[in-house]
């Protein structure tokens, strides 16, 4: 964690339950140890992790799609 401090903090995990809870737990862990910056993004509908977005629109895609849907996190 304290070699993300200085780094706006991007979190981007799949659509499953897993993924759900690891977006709650790393968001919060990250909170709580005081970054300020922490973002979220999920693979939009349609679309069950981010390897299959990958492989199906390619990299320049998903960076515009991060770039645009990201969210701020905020403890839940």
């Amino acid at each position: 964690i304290e070699m993300l401090r200085n780094y706006k903090v991007v979190l981007c995990f799949d659509t499953d339950e897993s993924g759900g809870q690891a977006l709650k737990d790393s968001g919060n862990k990250l909170l709580a140890k005081g970054l300020t910056e922490v973002s979220f993004v999920r693979p939009p509908k349609g679309f069950k992790d981010w390897n299959e977005l990958l492989q199906k629109t390619g990299v320049e895609q998903i960076q515009k799609y991060i770039h645009n849907s990201e969210k701020p996190f905020d403890s839940w």
